[in-house]
């Protein structure tokens, strides 16, 4: 297994990015996007998804995965979330990092 890990970090690194963050959008099913960016982006969606999370906001829970891909020295949360701020405005966009 750490072989296959080492392959995989060389191949993403190989690829521009030196670490193994993704950054995922995720549209909420009260229209909301939550643009995160993690290690292990499908966590968030799983605490996106959690009772504890439905507990405090009640009507949001993922509706869909917009997309997810590696982090790049010109894909970041940042920049994502500056672009569907300016595509959706910024009163519908979140941004996490976790």
């Amino acid at each position: 297994m750490e072989l296959l890990n080492n392959i995989a970090i060389h191949w993403i690194n190989e690829k521009g990015t030196d670490s193994n963050e993704e950054v995922g959008v995720f549209q909420m099913n009260d229209g909301k996007y939550v643009v995160a960016q993690s290690s292990n982006i499908w966590r968030v969606a799983t605490a996106l998804n959690s009772p504890e999370f439905n507990e405090l906001y009640p009507s949001r829970s993922v509706a869909r995965v917009v997309g997810m891909k590696p982090v790049t020295s010109e894909r970041t949360l940042d920049s994502v979330t500056e672009k569907f701020q300016s595509k959706y405005g910024e009163e519908r966009i979140y941004s996490v990092a976790a």
